[in-house]
């Protein structure tokens, strides 16, 4: 079979949102254009950028590539009008900062060519601050091969960025009028995957990495992080499919574990613990009885939140095991 050969549609549309990424854009379409698989379309969107992501767009002369500006409408947005320009089997979503190695899109089209029953993939990808060109040569020897995981039990610790995610265009077209959450500016992937694990929880994964994930400050998952009041409206959306009739206990669990894990994050971090300092500065203002009532409530705060969080942790170590337990059940070697 020729890998490479033209169709009247292309294999792969690689869908790229960018917003601002002028330090990075070139460097990730140049990791397009190396792929050894070569029948894909490039959608690149601008989504309103303000620094110089434009100028270097106007630049690319790859036939391959089709490039749209728009104004700023979140990477939701941007994502769900990819996936209706789009005109491959399957899309290939990457984020403007990371990077694919060069096999990354033959890997992917060798897993779907031989197990046309899965209709989505996860590649695995390798965590770095900064990516040198080095970084991205093939480097594994290994012969490669294909797992089916769950991923509600297994795949949400593999499918962890928007770079590594593969699916067939018409599951998402025919079952979501808006894939991507629009209203959600954190883990609106997450959401998104979870509803498509529910329609089908079986995905494909490789034995190796083929993406490079960047880490830097000022990338979505830095800026929005630690803001409670973003996650919590993932954390709405996770409820919405927990409550909803016929929901798996594959993913009840996974909503179970990502709820838990957050309340865990958050009480570890609270503490009056340094404020007693200045408690005791404000005494003669506030007075000696709410001083000493603020002092007490203080160290009975921290212990108490400790404690949560130690009886919180142990039911996330709990929930793990099970999961691990029913992961190893449900996964599949795949042999062609």
């Amino acid at each position: 079979m020729n890998h490479n050969s033209s169709t009247n549609h292309p294999f792969f549309s690689v869908i790229i949102p960018a917003y601002n990424a002028g330090s990075f854009i070139e460097f990730t379409l140049q990791s397009v254009y190396k792929q050894s698989f070569t029948n894909f379309e490039i959608i690149v969107i601008n989504d309103g950028s303000t620094d110089n992501t434009r100028d270097i767009l106007d630049t690319q002369t790859d036939s391959r590539i089709k490039i749209v500006h728009q104004k700023n409408s979140g990477v939701s947005t941007t994502r769900n009008r990819g996936i209706q320009l789009a005109q491959g089997e399957y899309l290939a979503f990457l984020d403007a900062d990371d990077i694919w190695l060069p096999n990354h899109l033959e890997i992917a089209h060798d897993f779907f060519s031989n197990y046309p029953e899965y209709v989505w993939y996860t590649a695995r990808s390798i965590r770095k601050k900064h990516i040198k060109e080095e970084d991205c040569q093939i480097s594994e020897s290994l012969p490669i091969n294909y797992s089916a995981i769950n991923w509600f039990l297994e795949g949400h610790k593999i499918l962890e960025c928007g770079s590594n995610f593969f699916v067939k265009r018409t599951i998402i077209v025919e079952n979501f009028d808006e894939f991507y959450p629009a209203e959600l500016v954190m883990c609106e992937d997450n959401v998104a995957w979870c509803k498509l694990g529910i329609l089908h929880p079986m995905m494909g994964v490789p034995n190796i990495p083929t993406v490079l994930y960047r880490i830097w400050g000022e990338s979505a998952v830095h800026r929005h992080g630690t803001n409670d009041a973003l996650l919590l409206q993932t954390i709405r959306k996770h409820q919405e499919i927990y409550i909803s009739p016929g929901c798996p206990i594959e993913a009840q669990l996974f909503i179970k574990y990502f709820s838990y894990s957050n309340w865990w994050r958050r009480i570890r971090h609270k503490s009056m613990l340094p404020w007693r300092n200045e408690i005791k500065e404000r005494a003669k203002v506030t007075g000696k009885f709410l001083t000493i009532w603020l002092l007490f409530f203080s160290i009975t705060s921290e212990l108490f939140c400790r404690l949560v969080g130690k009886i919180i942790s142990v039911r996330i170590r709990l929930l793990d095991r099970l999961m691990h337990k029913k992961a190893i059940k449900n996964r599949k070697i795949l042999i062609k």
